[in-house]
């Protein structure tokens, strides 16, 4: 996996396209199937809103505090009046359920959070340059595309990306493991070939000789 650099059989990009062992919580069961459409409707209606959202904010320049409060005003308006339709109409109006944020969804992101955190302290000292080179490529690509890009158009191009990608790798499995195992067979070789051109400190059996 990612910190696992001994077993070169694993693919790179074995942790995004693998789903962890054991139980899944409901927070992760629920992602899974949004991004492997389980739910057509559903998944299709949450990656429109996403992509509505940057329509509305970044090419017709509403601000989110705009949105938001005329999405609260809308629906504070219709649930009164359909209240009211209710209550005219003889029907016992029911009661609204209160609304709460799940725990597990802070906890799921911190957890991912830490790991990342933890992951990138173990490459400071230098001992691992292989995965160290590659995340430097990768900050290196974040750079690059963050100079061609703005911040929402990204956001939109992640967002839509969570919704195609794993469903055309699953898809295309073997198509898509054969080209990127050549494309982790030429990093592993221009790893290599930068390691080899690094200067390395003698052993501590050398100094003593």
């Amino acid at each position: 996996k990612m910190g696992d650099h001994g077993d070169d059989k694993e693919p790179f990009y074995g942790d995004y396209t693998q789903t962890s062992k054991g139980p899944q919580s409901p927070f992760q069961k629920q992602t899974m199937d949004l991004i492997y459409w389980k739910d057509p409707k559903m998944s299709g209606g949450i990656m429109g809103c996403g992509v509505l959202l940057y329509v509305l904010t970044s090419l017709r320049g509403y601000s989110y505090i705009a949105l938001v409060s005329i999405v609260l005003l809308m629906h504070l308006l219709i649930s009164i009046a359909m209240g009211q339709v209710q209550k005219f109409q003889g029907k016992a109006v029911p009661e609204s359920k209160a609304l709460h944020l799940d725990l597990e969804y802070a906890k799921v992101g911190l957890d991912h959070l830490n790991k990342a955190l933890a992951y990138y302290c173990t490459l400071l000292n230098g001992k691992d340059m292989t995965a160290a080179l590659k995340l430097m490529g990768a900050l290196w690509l974040s750079y690059v595309m963050g100079s061609w890009f703005e911040g929402p158009t990204i956001l939109v191009l992640l967002w839509m990306g969570a919704f195609s990608v794993p469903l055309g790798y699953q898809k295309n499995q073997k198509l898509v493991d054969d080209k990127l195992a050549m494309v982790q067979g030429k990093i592993n070789d221009m790893t290599q070939k930068l390691e080899s051109k690094i200067p390395k400190a003698p052993k501590a059996a050398e100094k003593d000789k």
